[in-house]
């Protein structure tokens, strides 16, 4: 393929009927380019019908030109041996029919033999015989008979023996078709195997990787385990397009909580709302696969729901067309299954514990908040995620009550709200930068509140 200056190339997607039916493509012929190119360049080229037309009359012209030069060869050597006694002792007639019989079959034997009779003919007649001489003279029926079955028995043979050339010739030709369709199926059977082998060792080794969160459940934060669960999808499906977003039921927004490291520009918020075909798929439980092409869908989306409320949702956002298959999907579900036990398993876990939050609010006492700083500190350390840090200043102290009903309302959902043990209370805003901290210090400072950005380094022993 070859393009012109100033054109693009540009990917190629199944339509509507091939998202049907699942379809999905056997070969990868980006990858497989080189090969098919060497196979067509030894590829034997076909000959025409002109050229296959030109062959054949040469090759007859070629034959007669043999029978009628080696007939006048024959002729001449026999007209030399009437003077000369050793040249006589052959019959130049008899082996010239051989040799033609032998080399061109039994038509041109015949027809060779048929020539040697009417030069025997002549010959007899030129040295003053009868022509009824010729037909009633047993003595002149054996030279002719043995020209004619000279001719014919060797042509018979040499007929023959090329007959069973042409037969092994046929029989070579099937084998190495054979031959070649056994190679093919064992590549495809190899290929196939790797790919399977491979699948085999990503399920184990995720499953594995699965199992080792669902263990440690009882002391990890629901934030824990949506990170774990972004590098095992990471690691399962050799993808880095991944992305984990948490939703409350009462809403339609969704916020990012940890995304893979290639994925910068994913928007920290959406509106499931403007994405009513994904919604709707979401909101009942299926998995939602992006087979129309939509502009600014995922390739897949996956819902964590707790009976039928929708709590997270994962996300692949760029998947190769050769994996967009029905084993893709189906380990999705197999891992958003697991995700999802694991996620809601832990949010029980941390609502039965009674002094995570003070009473009757949703501000973090100091250690769970110390332990929430550490699992977001590990999500920035490690790239997939960015928050930071505010530590709120209050001309008095406000009681824990009046605190958690003032920030709560100015803050979002997914922002976590805890007091460290000076007192003071701290907001953590997950999924944003300090270039948007210009907007909440406006926010907070209408109630009388002023902002700091807490530095990075803080500890959370």
């Amino acid at each position: 393929v070859s393009y012109m200056p100033g054109s693009s190339r540009r990917t190629v997607r199944p339509g509507k009927p091939a998202s049907r039916i699942g379809w999905v493509p056997r070969h990868d012929f980006f990858r497989e380019m080189d090969e098919i190119f060497d196979a067509e360049l030894r590829l034997p080229q076909k000959k025409t019908k002109q050229q296959t037309k030109e062959k054949k009359i040469v090759g007859t012209l070629l034959k007669w030109l043999e029978i009628v030069g080696l007939a006048v060869v024959a002729v001449w050597l026999t007209t030399l041996g009437q003077n000369n006694a050793l040249l006589a002792t052959v019959d130049y007639m008899l082996l010239y029919v051989i040799i033609i019989g032998f080399v061109h079959g039994r038509n041109s034997g015949l027809i060779a033999s048929l020539l040697a009779c009417g030069w025997y003919g002549a010959a007899y007649l030129a040295s003053g015989g009868q022509a009824q001489d010729l037909l009633f003279n047993t003595d002149h029926w054996l030279p002719m008979s043995v020209y004619i079955i000279s001719g014919s028995m060797f042509g018979y043979a040499r007929d023959r023996q090329q007959l069973r050339i042409d037969m092994l010739e046929k029989e070579k030709y099937e084998v190495q078709n054979e031959l070649t369709f056994m190679e093919g199926m064992y590549r495809r059977t190899y290929e196939d195997r790797n790919q399977l082998k491979e699948q085999i060792y990503h399920s184990r080794d995720s499953y594995g990787r699965i199992y080792q969160i669902t263990k440690e459940l009882d002391t990890l934060q629901p934030v824990q385990v949506f990170l774990s669960a972004l590098h095992v999808l990471e690691n399962i499906l050799q993808n880095k397009s991944v992305a984990i977003y948490e939703c409350r039921p009462e809403t339609s927004f969704i916020r990012l909580v940890v995304r893979s490291r290639e994925m910068k520009s994913l928007p920290n918020s959406m509106n499931m709302k403007d994405y009513r075909p994904m919604y709707e798929d979401l909101k009942s439980g299926k998995l939602f696969a992006n087979r129309m092409l939509l502009s600014g869908y995922p390739v897949y989306a996956l819902p964590i729901m707790s009976g039928n409320e929708l709590h997270a949702v994962l996300m692949l956002w760029s998947v190769p067309f050769e994996q967009q298959s029905m084993y893709m999907e189906n380990l999705l579900s197999v891992v958003a299954g697991l995700a999802q036990s694991s996620l809601i398993r832990a949010v029980q876990y941390h609502n039965e514990i009674g002094h995570m939050y003070y009473e009757n609010t949703h501000i973090l006492m100091p250690e769970a908040f110390r332990s929430t700083l550490g699992i977001y500190q590990s999500i920035r350390q490690s790239r997939t995620g960015e928050h930071f840090l505010v530590h709120l200043v209050t001309g008095s102290r406000l009681s824990v009550e009046i605190a958690d009903r003032e920030i709560g309302k100015l803050v979002r959902s997914t922002d976590v709200v805890g007091c460290l043990e000076d007192g003071d209370y701290y907001v953590l805003f997950p999924q944003a930068s300090a270039a948007q901290l210009p907007m909440i210090e406006k926010r907070f400072r209408r109630v009388g509140i002023d902002c700091e950005v807490v530095s990075e380094d803080i500890s959370v022993e």
